[in-house]
């Protein structure tokens, strides 16, 4: 079992260091990753809170073997966190104002 699998384990038993733990260790990733796609600072910041909710929401049922890193990054995607909100770059490529 890997390390965060078990950080995980122990937050579904409850556990909030666990959970804090699994913050810290992926906080800069989500954060990067967010600002890569949104480009503002703030809706970033709104995206690491979101990514964050979800996996406190779903870690009990996430597998064992999720590679935890992927899980988080491909959940900062906006169309796959259930944003709804399109960075400048993807509203100006569609023709929408900045």
């Amino acid at each position: 079992m890997t390390e965060d699998a078990q950080l995980l384990q122990e937050y579904a038993m409850g556990s909030e260091q666990a959970f804090r733990e699994l913050v810290e260790r992926y906080v800069n990733l989500v954060y990067s990753a967010a600002i890569r796609h949104l480009e503002e600072a703030q809706l970033a910041q709104d995206m690491v809170q979101t990514v964050f909710t979800a996996l406190a929401r779903t870690a009990r049922t996430l597998p064992r073997n999720v590679i935890l890193g992927g899980w988080l990054f491909r959940t900062t995607r906006p169309d796959q966190a259930g944003s709804g909100r399109a960075s400048r770059s993807e509203s100006a490529a569609r023709g929408g104002a900045c």
